[in-house]
C-alpha cells in the first residue's frame, strides 16, 4: 500500500535508451507519460529466498515426522474448531491454551526432522531442472 512505503527518495524521468538498476528488495514504481513507453523488468534472483528453501524443507520434515512419531498421526481433537480459529482468537480458556501448547510442541519437534541438506538438494535440482538451455 502506498501509505506504508513512505515518500519516494528518488524521482527520475528516463529518456529513450536509459537504463536503471534496482538492487533486490528496492520498491519501485513506474509511470508512463502520455507518450509511448516500454518498461522491462529483468529479475535474476527469483525463488532464492529462505521462504523457498523452507517451502521444500517443511513438507519433507512433516512427511518424516508423520512416519517417525505417532504424535503427528493423532487425529485433531473433536473440539478443535470450537476452541481455535479466528472466531476464538480473543478468547482465553484452558482448553484453547492446551491446544495451542500441543501445536507449539509439535512445531518444536518438527525442527528435529528438518534435513537441510536434502532440502537444498531438492531445491537445487528443481532450480537447475527449470533452467532453459542456451539458445542454439
Amino acid at each position: 500500500k502506498q501509505d506504508q512505503i513512505g515518500p519516494p527518495y528518488l524521482t527520475v524521468c528516463l529518456e529513450p535508451g536509459d537504463f536503471m538498476y534496482f538492487p533486490r528488495g528496492v520498491i519501485h514504481q513506474a509511470r508512463a507519460s502520455d507518450k509511448f513507453s516500454h518498461h522491462l523488468t529483468v529479475s535474476t534472483y527469483q525463488k532464492h529466498a529462505w521462504r523457498d528453501l523452507l517451502s521444500v524443507a517443511l513438507p519433507q520434515a512433516l512427511d518424516a515426522a508423520f512416519e517417525g512419531d505417532i504424535e503427528f498421526r493423532r487425529g485433531l481433537p473433536v473440539d478443535c474448531f470450537r476452541s481455535l480459529g479466528a472466531g476464538h482468537a480473543c478468547g482465553t480458556s484452558l482448553r484453547r491454551e492446551a491446544l495451542l501448547q500441543t501445536l507449539s510442541s509439535l512445531l518444536d519437534k518438527l525442527k528435529g526432522y528438518v534435513d537441510g541438506n536434502a532440502a537444498v538438494d531438492a531445491l537445487a535440482t528443481e532450480f537447475v531442472g527449470r533452467r532453459l538451455p542456451p539458445a542454439a
